[in-house]
């Protein structure tokens, strides 16, 4: 028990600054967070931080959107989302897109709205058209992000307003079927 007490206390003192809340945050979720989030409030009440923010953090998240918006930040970590429909990825959509969208779309305007309940939906509507999740997952991304694949979407997309992804997912169908 003394050793590992003194381990504690020797880590603490070699500390530049002691444990923060900036050290519960992984980069990958305040780059997440700093692309999907316009403002820092946001950012901040996601982490449930509220009016409670430390200056390191602010910092942190500062830093986070200066490099974001540099050529530096890497490509297979940024975020786009969509505000309409991509004309050339609904073209890509095929037959089992398509098919799965509809109950896809009702699902998703149905569901909680936490990143669970999202993978939860999107696994369960696809297994109810007998079809793999991958088909749903292609249909998401071309929709949302206009790529075929990309990061984690169920996490991204509970940072984003519900109503707007059904509403840009009943775009993209619209755009889909149109002569």
């Amino acid at each position: 028990m003394v050793a590992i007490e003194d381990a504690k206390t020797a880590l603490e003192l070699s500390l530049i600054s002691p444990l923060e809340e900036t050290s519960k945050v992984t980069f990958r979720h305040l780059a997440m967070l700093a692309q999907t989030k316009s403002n820092d409030e946001d950012v901040w009440n996601s982490l449930g931080l509220g009016g409670n923010v430390a200056q390191s953090m602010i910092d942190r998240l500062e830093r986070m959107r200066t490099w974001i918006q540099s050529r530096h930040f890497p490509d297979e970590l940024r975020i786009t989302i969509l505000e309409e429909p991509d004309m050339e990825a609904v073209g890509r959509l095929d037959g089992e897109n398509l098919a799965i969208l509809p109950t896809l779309i009702e699902a998703l305007e149905a569901c909680d709205w936490d990143a669970s309940s999202i993978q939860s939906t999107i696994s369960n509507t696809a297994k109810s058209q007998d079809m793999s999740p991958r088909h749903a997952y292609r249909a998401l991304y071309l929709c949302i992000m206009g790529t075929e694949r990309g990061p984690r979407l169920p996490t991204i997309l509970a940072e984003l307003d519900q109503s707007a992804i059904v509403n840009l997912l009943r775009a993209c169908l619209d755009e889909s079927v149109e002569p």
